[in-house]
């Protein structure tokens, strides 16, 4: 059982992000009770709406643009790792009571490929670096789950997430080990397109448009989650 929700991110590139590569444990750390729950809701004090509008704005973003973005986010039902094939392409979320922060490098990202022992996950990993893309290192997406794709118990774990920005917009992408029951059920509505299309040549099956797109390619068994965020959407 999983929720759609339509979630209009507004802020600077690295809220974006940060909600961006963070997905479904967004849910898991706000510690929704409510299983319908059908949005993220934020909470503001009452008073001069100007001057939170800016007060918070400055705060949070400094002199940084703010813009809006769609981002779909879900709240999953755990399958408490009987999904076909789960244990193999996923792990458990690490006990965030036991996670010390302090301890989280400054720096995210990789600089050496080698990092990354899948050989084809790593071709790929080197494909978007040598587009742009800073790729984050999957040893922290595992072990502090920022930027984890899964449900409240289950993450994926072989693969990596990236971003690129540039001075109009910001890119994520996703790439992870699955197999397709996973890709339907985890990646399979993880778009912000009312009606997306649909196309499947029996190999591959993608869903979206050129911005906004999952696919799985059933002979590599890896999914994609692509999504760019135009910064000419000013708020």
């Amino acid at each position: 059982m999983k929720t759609r929700k339509f979630i209009e991110i507004i802020g600077s590139a690295a809220l974006i992000g940060a909600l961006a590569v963070t997905g479904c444990s967004v849910v898991r750390a706000a510690e929704l009770d409510e299983a319908d729950e059908s949005a993220v809701e934020i909470e503001e004090t009452e008073s001069d709406e100007t001057d939170i509008e800016e007060s918070e704005d400055q705060d949070a973003f400094g002199e940084e643009e703010i813009y809006g973005c769609c981002w779909v986010d879900y709240e999953f039902v755990s399958t408490n790792g009987e999904l076909d094939g789960q244990l193999d392409y996923m792990t458990l979320y690490p006990n965030f009571e036991n996670i010390d922060w302090d301890l989280y490098p400054a720096d995210e990202s990789i600089h050496d490929m080698n990092q990354i022992d899948d050989e084809e996950i790593r071709a790929i990993a080197q494909e978007y670096a040598d587009n742009g893309f800073t790729i984050y290192d999957p040893e922290l997406r595992e072990k502090y789950a920022t930027g984890a794709i899964g449900d409240s118990e289950y993450m994926f774990n072989d693969g990596f997430t990236a971003y690129s920005e540039t001075a109009d917009s910001y890119a994520y992408v996703a790439v992870y080990r699955m197999n397709e029951t996973l890709f339907d059920y985890f990646l399979g509505d993880y778009v912000c397109i009312e009606d997306p299309e649909t196309t499947d040549d029996g190999t591959v099956i993608r869903i979206g448009n050129d911005n906004d797109y999952v696919e799985f390619n059933r002979d590599t068994g890896i999914g994609v989650r692509y999504l760019v965020c135009d910064y000419s959407e000013e708020i």
